[in-house]
């Protein structure tokens, strides 16, 4: 794998890179000049300039990917050992010892009855996708120079996406996934009009940060989470709707003007309240609360917080890291988020107030189990 290595410094210069695109009215998203849309451009050049030796950073070729794959079936790396793929490719287990579905890098998981490994990815104008069906020794390799291919690519899509669609083609697979639908349907029997309230839209949990979009659909309606997944649900009365399996029971909770105040979701798992996302902006004087500058100790790095044109912007003080310097808006009270999308759903930020009900931090979040990644950016005080 001559081609291949972690980058850790965005200015490199790569011999044979594909250049990364992306829709033009996606790169200009943060920006307020009018001059960018009056040009009526299509595509923008959008390169990855994120430079940690970590998620997004690893460079490779089709060529040297295969020769990775390769590996499964002819085990040089583990020095023929079995152990090396069994870590690889062995789920590791919650606190309850049920399986978490991830090995070392690889989700792991079953494709109408055969043993999945996969993972995808996307960053700047990039988007990658690897499938391996190990039993009969069939993988998918997809790579993709535009950010809209992931959506394309990706296994777990509404659709199911190019590279389902390729895996059924390698194991022989008719699609009968519409007349399963219309029996799950008819099976429950259950009359999706006599709820009267329009669930449309998004929501948040403010403890995990995750964000749903529900759409409605011939009067059914579809829980999208924000790693794709589409959960049709039924209602049962009562304000309450539950998943095709019942795992997952979502009741609406109402306000006394018959308003949704927010989605409870109970499982075996989770017990968290969902609530629907601010519907008006929020004038910019309401926003000058959030300004300052902030530090997190863990990491060393200060952000500035600017109000503009209704939004949020963070930026970075380093001006050579300046990946996620992004535009936010209001999401729900305190949390903002910066421009969705159907690959990288969003970048997420919440503040927090002390007992006077002032801004004193806020916090990125990725982890929503162990927070480990609960990074807080304190609000500097400045004296005069």
């Amino acid at each position: 794998m001559n081609n291949t290595f972690i980058r850790d410094d965005r200015t490199k210069i790569i011999k044979n890179r594909a250049a990364g695109y992306s829709n033009y009215d996606y790169v200009h998203f943060n920006d307020s000049y009018e001059r960018y849309f009056s040009r009526h451009d299509t595509i923008s050049i959008n390169e990855e300039n994120v430079e940690v030796g970590g998620a997004g950073q690893l460079w490779t070729t089709v060529r040297d990917f295969y020769l990775w794959d390769k590996n499964f079936h002819n085990n040089i790396l583990g020095k023929s050992s079995k152990k090396f793929i069994e870590v690889l490719t062995t789920s590791g287990l919650l606190n309850d010892g049920e399986e978490c579905g991830y090995g070392c890098g690889l989700f792991l998981g079953k494709f109408y009855g055969n043993k999945l490994i996969q993972h995808g990815g996307c960053a700047g104008g990039y988007s990658a996708y690897y499938a391996q069906l190990p039993e009969k020794k069939l993988s998918v390799i997809v790579f993709g120079n535009h950010t809209d291919f992931f959506h394309d690519i990706d296994v777990c899509n509404e659709d199911g996406g190019l590279t389902h669609g390729i895996l059924k083609l390698l194991i022989g697979y008719e699609d009968g996934r519409a007349s399963k639908d219309e029996n799950e349907s008819a099976e429950t029997n259950i009359n999706q009009v006599e709820f009267d309230l329009d669930l449309s839209g998004k929501y948040m949990d403010p403890i995990s940060s995750c964000i749903w979009n529900i759409r409605k659909k011939k009067d059914t309606y579809y829980v999208e989470d924000y790693l794709g997944n589409s959960t049709k649900i039924f209602y049962y009365g009562d304000g309450v709707f539950k998943s095709a399996d019942k795992s997952k029971t979502y009741t609406v909770v109402e306000n006394n003007k018959h308003v949704p105040e927010g989605i409870q979701l109970h499982s075996r798992k989770i017990d968290r309240m969902f609530y629907p996302f601010c519907g008006e902006k929020i004038d910019d004087s309401e926003l000058k609360v959030y300004e300052g500058s902030y530090y997190c100790e863990n990491l060393g790095v200060s952000y500035n917080v600017i109000v503009d044109n209704h939004k949020l912007f963070i930026s970075n003080e380093n001006r050579h890291n300046n990946a996620l310097d992004l535009y936010y808006t209001s999401a729900i009270r305190d949390t903002f988020i910066s421009a969705p999308n159907n690959y990288i759903p969003y970048y997420c930020t919440t503040f927090s107030r002390d007992a006077n009900n002032e801004i004193i931090s806020f916090s990125y979040r990725d982890d929503e189990e162990t927070l480990r990644e609960n990074f807080v950016f304190v609000k500097m005080r400045i004296n005069f």
